[in-house]
């Protein structure tokens, strides 16, 4: 079962009247938490990878932190929306939605 930890690094504060720099703070923020993860975990190959659910209009999101044991982060970002079944999936699910997303990235790639 998934358990969810804090970042150890402080998520940027929205700015409501500038989005487009608010936007850029959360893509930079994101890619140095992934680049923490994958130092901190090198051995595992899920630490890092980013998953999401859809929820109402847009995405729960979440970061793999550790496979064993299997913890994630929760991406409050925009609406910051929760999937409800988080704490209950499995390494099994996880690794089925990493593949998920890798396969509908590299189906709209271009090249």
């Amino acid at each position: 079962m998934a358990k969810l930890v804090r970042p150890k690094i402080a998520p940027p504060k929205a700015d409501f009247h500038n989005y487009d720099a608010t936007r850029k703070a959360e893509a930079t923020w994101l890619e140095t938490l992934k680049a923490q993860l994958k130092a901190d975990n090198p051995d595992d190959e899920l630490a890092g990878e980013e998953i999401k659910f859809q929820v109402a209009d847009n995405y729960a999101r979440y970061v793999v932190v550790s496979s064993k044991p299997l913890q994630l982060i929760h991406l409050t970002f925009g609406d910051a929306y929760t999937y409800q079944y988080i704490t209950r999936l499995r390494l099994s699910d996880v690794q089925q939605e990493v593949q998920k997303a890798k396969r509908w990235a590299a189906l709209f790639t271009r090249k």
